[in-house]
């Protein structure tokens, strides 16, 4: 019987699988967890009918909002005051004191549904912003969102009771002010604060065992070109492209964007540096790089402008003996330099393959051929995701299991099960289907069992 961590491991060196293919997701939105920590699932329909019209978590999320962080909201008016509602409901999965105590807390009820549904490897819920700085008001609703030390500001869905970002706490048209504040709280981040907490959290037990010896939980952080959602508005994605093509076409030093990426990587070794004292096996990179038509800059641009900083960070993970997981939707394939329609492949080879990943999330279905890519990469990446997400929203359990087993299947022909750790190509996120969710599992396991020699 094998750990997950040998699972993960052998996975991430694009062996074979040893006994059953491992399952890893990104992470999960907060309704899913609720519904199945709750067994809402199981519920008689008429009861799920009437808990959808009591608008629970509107109600919690509006208390929320109101009492832990004095924030009124207008467009939407409670029809009743829960006071029996326990607190620990409320602050166990949107608490924002993010002081220590809590975000073990935190972890322990985030990791228990993917450890009672035997996951080998589970994204880990980042404690960077153990603090917030208060309310601030947004230009855009005039409503108040909430601002933490990292300078983005927050609000908390009413609908879901997730985080969403709406903005940043400066707006100008180069960043500037932005890059200034991000790269101050880089150089002042409290990394001995933050990876205690960390340790702590994952030393807590889930049931007989420490949390660490159940699941392997990989740290999900922003990465490089994601850098442009801490400097620019989220609205105004052009300021990136702006940025980069000037750092792309001046001669000699890099300008105020490519000090600012320098300052990044920086930050992400010291974050390397860490993990690898903590003996975790790799770094997940949250970093969208292309949309459903191809990756957002020509080869050349990101050879210039990202692929050394990246080269660097990777040259030193692996020094560390840490993994580096570039998560990005999109396509990776691209159209060759000489305008013909055939499709190449100088993105992924001359960028994330020649920069040092050692394996790509979440290889989007929609925008991807998986098989042809699995077949192009060989051992040189492992591949994590690779289900389509919405499978799992659209399609009831015994479609899912018939679609999944199919895609596995079609592996053995194309490409091979090796460097292969399935789940979705997004998350489990609000709209997906629990039973379904729980069919792909079940069925990689049947999958896994059937073909899988040990």
């Amino acid at each position: 019987m094998f750990t997950p961590r040998e699972r993960i491991d052998a996975a991430l060196n694009c062996e074979d699988p040893l006994d059953k293919l491992p399952r890893f997701e990104i992470g999960a939105v907060t309704l899913p967890l609720m519904k199945v920590m709750t067994r809402y699932y199981q519920l008689p329909a008429f009861m799920r009918q009437a808990l959808r019209q009591l608008d629970l978590i509107r109600e919690i999320v509006y208390y929320l909002k109101k009492f832990f962080v004095g924030i009124e909201v207008k467009k939407f008016k409670p029809k009743r005051r829960f006071k029996v509602l326990p607190k620990r409901l409320i602050t166990r999965f949107v608490n924002l004191s993010r002081t220590d105590e809590n975000f073990e807390r935190i972890v322990k009820t985030v990791y228990r549904v993917p450890i009672k549904l035997g996951y080998d490897s589970w994204g880990f819920p980042n404690p960077l912003l153990l603090e917030f700085m208060g309310k601030i008001l947004r230009k855009d609703t005039g409503e108040y969102g909430i601002c933490f030390v990292d300078g983005k500001i927050w609000d908390i869905d009413l609908a879901t009771g997730d985080m969403i970002e709406i903005g940043l706490l400066y707006e100008d048209d180069n960043g500037e002010k932005m890059m200034d504040y991000y790269t101050q709280f880089m150089k002042n981040f409290d990394f001995e604060r933050h990876y205690r907490a960390f340790e702590t959290a994952l030393n807590q037990k889930i049931g007989k065992s420490r949390l660490i010896e159940q699941i392997v939980p990989i740290l999900f952080i922003r990465g490089l070109v994601s850098t442009w959602l801490y400097v620019f508005p989220t609205r105004k994605m052009n300021l990136l492209f702006r940025n980069v093509f000037e750092e792309y076409r001046r001669k000699g030093a890099p300008g105020r964007y490519g000090h600012f990426l320098k300052a990044k990587t920086k930050f992400l070794m010291k974050h390397v540096d860490y993990l690898a004292k903590l003996d975790l096996p790799a770094i997940l990179l949250g970093d969208d790089q292309a949309d459903t038509h191809g990756p957002f800059f020509r080869t050349a641009i990101y050879e210039k402008v990202y692929k050394p900083l990246y080269s660097e960070l990777a040259k030193h993970a692996h020094s560390k003996g840490i993994k580096v997981i570039l998560h990005s939707d999109g396509r990776f394939k691209t159209n060759p330099p000489d305008g013909s329609s055939e499709e190449g492949w100088d993105f992924i080879d001359n960028c994330i393959i020649a920069q040092g990943m050692d394996a790509w999330h979440s290889v989007e279905m929609d925008a991807n051929d998986v098989y042809e890519i699995k077949e192009h990469i060989d051992r040189k990446l492992a591949l994590l995701g690779t289900i389509d997400t919405k499978w799992l929203q659209f399609h009831g359990p015994q479609a899912v299991r018939k679609r999944v087993y199919r895609y596995l299947k079609r592996f053995l022909k194309r490409g091979g099960l090796h460097g292969l750790i399935p789940g979705t190509d997004n998350s489990i996120i609000n709209k997906t289907r629990i039973e379904s969710w729980f069919s792909m599992i079940r069925t990689i396991d049947d999958f896994s069992a059937k073909y899988i020699k040990q």
